[in-house]
């Protein structure tokens, strides 16, 4: 299933719109938050390490549609704080280069709010997997 509302043409002509958020987005933000605490778990006192690994990248791959609405600011405030570490590999400077910049605190801040936000994901009920029924939509 599409996320974002794509638009989709039948063979009839007729267009619908995939939803934008369904079980399977939360499944994915649940399945990605569980192996990035679970490599964090593996990690240990190697915390900067974490910060750029690829279980990190991955969350910062979700977009806040992805998470419950109770944790849309939160996961923003994650992505904007993790951006400078994004940008840095994008113009070709080592992640690692740019996470030994952070203070303790910093990194500290980051990991906690990653823990914050899992223990929501966990809590929320688990949904089954039921295809949601397009909007049909008139071409004009």
């Amino acid at each position: 299933m599409a996320r974002g509302g794509n638009v989709i043409c039948n063979a009839d002509d007729t267009k619908h719109t995939t939803p934008k958020l369904s079980a399977i987005d939360m499944s994915y933000a649940r399945y990605k938050f569980n192996k990035a605490v679970q490599s964090l778990k593996e990690a240990g006192a190697r915390r900067r390490e974490w910060l750029a690994s690829d279980h990190v990248y991955r969350l910062l791959r979700l977009t806040p549609g992805d998470v419950p609405s109770e944790l849309q600011q939160e996961f923003q405030q994650f992505q904007r704080e993790m951006r400078p570490i994004l940008r840095a590999s994008e113009i070709g400077i080592p992640q690692w280069s740019a996470i030994r910049t952070l203070d303790d605190d910093t990194v500290s801040r980051i990991i906690e709010r990653v823990r914050r936000m899992h223990e929501v994901i966990e809590k929320q009920p688990e949904q089954q997997v039921v295809p949601a029924q397009p909007r049909v939509v008139t071409s004009a």
